[in-house]
C-alpha cells in the first residue's frame, strides 16, 4: 500500500480495505463492500493501459512535487 501511496498520491485503496471487516469465513461482513470489490476488480481486469495510468499519474505527481 505504502507503493500504491506513493505512485498514487492517493489514499482511497487503504480506505476502502479499512471498511471491509471480514467474518470468521473470511468474507467482508457488509456485502455490498465485497460487490463493490469484485466490480472494482473487473473493471482493472478489463482496462490494458491501468499500469500506464498509474505511471502516468505518478509522473505528474513527482512534475508537481518539484
Amino acid at each position: 500500500m505504502d507503493k500504491l501511496y506513493t505512485l498514487t498520491n492517493s489514499d482511497d485503496l487503504a480506505g476502502f480495505l479499512g471498511s471491509m471487516s471480514l467474518l470468521d469465513d473470511g468474507m467482508p461482513a457488509d456485502s455490498a463492500v465485497w460487490s463493490d470489490w469484485l466490480e472494482a476488480i473487473e473493471k482493472a481486469s478489463q482496462d490494458p493501459d491501468i499500469r500506464l495510468k498509474i505511471m502516468s499519474n505518478w509522473r505528474d505527481n513527482l512534475e508537481q512535487e518539484e
